[in-house]
């Protein structure tokens, strides 16, 4: 009898012990699969976050297009613009269809919330009808005959008006975004803590020693679901092509560094470039040569804007910006033509450039004394304008926003800097 009781005693201690592993076991599966999906959510986040930016940067650029259509008298500018601004909308489309429909390309589902999703589509925001009515407007202004612009056009008016609205719409689905991901951390976070909790429990009954794997294997998680954020925030600001700052990162960056330039006192420059006849380059030696090309330009760039408190971005395309703080336009000069020569002599071949036998890039200079109530989009605009100075009279050289100071590498050689 006392045999028989024994034996049903092990055999009942040995059923709690195996139940009690084979719970530790479901729990730590479920934790581990719970953070796998959190990490995965998390990058499908970022990747959303990018995206919607660049629909704002998109609508943006649109707006600024039109009003530029509309206040210029050049036809042969005029023609830029209007090309500009189609290709812009059709940035826009595609950038949309990413958001709602998917890309894997870019790292997009498509899986929005019902929420988000009842943001586009739904009242009282109706964000996708709102930006076809816009993408329309734009798009009739530029196919608008010369004769039918003219400054201070109410069609002017109302995309200004529709883009502020698009922008603040979108505004608001990042943050709902963004609530969603910091909500769902938060509820795997407490999952992780009840099946911590719960295994802990089984452990002090099935003792400690059980405890010690299976506590190193949360662990381990733990600290990697920690680097996963801590680089998905890092790379939420960085340009997946060239791995240098991204269009977002540049935007914040420089509303802080005007900012501080007006409190200080100081000059601060913007540096727009672009690669010269890229197209030719992409069409000559294939999409992904150009994308190569695109990260070696931006490491000869990123050589000569070391200084922390300067800034390299990749604008969009294959155009880059330069941030300067507390340099003046002499020391803006220096720099870019050091930009101009670092990317000449890699010696990038580009047999279809009629401008020279390598990859060469053009750049336009703005530097300002920023004042309270200056707008800093405008040194913005100044040097995207110098910009296209540049590229109009031979491209392959340097540019001063005002018009008065000109430099490439052949004037520079002549001593005329």
């Amino acid at each position: 009898m006392n045999t028989a009781v024994k034996s049903l005693a092990v055999r009942s201690l040995v059923v709690r012990y195996v139940a009690g592993l084979a719970i530790i076991a479901i729990l730590s599966l479920a934790v581990y699969f719970s953070f796998h999906d959190l990490l995965e959510a998390g990058q499908a986040t970022a990747a959303t976050v990018n995206i919607s930016g660049r629909q704002r940067m998109l609508t943006q650029k649109a707006a600024l297009l039109s009003l530029q259509l509309m206040n210029t008298a050049d036809s042969a500018r005029r023609t830029v613009l209007r090309g500009e601004l189609h290709r812009t909308v059709l940035q826009l489309h595609e950038a949309h269809h990413a958001l709602l429909h998917g890309n894997p390309g870019l790292g997009l589902t498509g899986d929005l919330s019902p929420e988000v999703r009842a943001m586009f589509l739904e009242p009282p925001l109706k964000i996708e009808e709102t930006l076809i009515i816009y993408l329309q407007a734009v798009t009739e202004l530029a196919n608008a005959p010369d004769g039918d612009l003219r400054a201070q056009d109410y069609r002017l008016e109302k995309i200004a008006a529709m883009a502020a609205v698009f922008v603040e719409n979108m505004n608001d689905v990042v943050g709902r975004i963004q609530a969603e991901s910091e909500a769902r951390e938060q509820k795997m976070k407490s999952m992780a803590a009840v099946a911590l909790s719960v295994m802990l429990f089984v452990l002090v009954l099935e003792y400690l020693f059980i405890f010690q794997p299976a506590a190193r294997t949360i662990r381990s998680e733990a600290e990697r679901l920690a680097v996963a954020n801590a680089e998905l925030m890092r790379l939420s600001g960085v340009d997946g092509l060239t791995g240098i700052a991204n269009r977002r990162l540049f935007d914040d960056f420089f509303s802080g560094e005007w900012k501080r330039a007006i409190r200080a006192e100081q000059p601060l420059t913007v540096i727009m470039a672009d690669v010269d006849h890229f197209k030719l380059y992409n069409d000559n030696y294939g999409h992904r040569a150009g994308d190569e090309c695109l990260r070696k330009v931006a490491a000869a760039m990123g050589g000569v804007v070391k200084r922390t408190t300067d800034l390299l971005a990749r604008y969009g395309g294959e155009e880059f910006v330069v941030v300067l703080a507390a340099t003046d336009a002499a020391g803006a000069i220096t720099v870019a033509v050091r930009l101009l020569s670092a990317v000449e002599e890699m010696k990038i071949p580009h047999a279809a450039s009629p401008v020279a036998p390598v990859v060469t890039i053009s750049l336009g200079v703005a530097t300002v004394w920023p004042r309270p109530g200056d707008e800093p989009h405008e040194v913005v605009a100044r040097a995207d304008t110098a910009l296209y100075q540049a590229k109009k009279h031979g491209r392959n050289r340097v540019v001063i926003a005002h018009g008065s100071a000109e430099t490439n590498r052949g004037r520079e050689n002549d001593g005329q800097g």
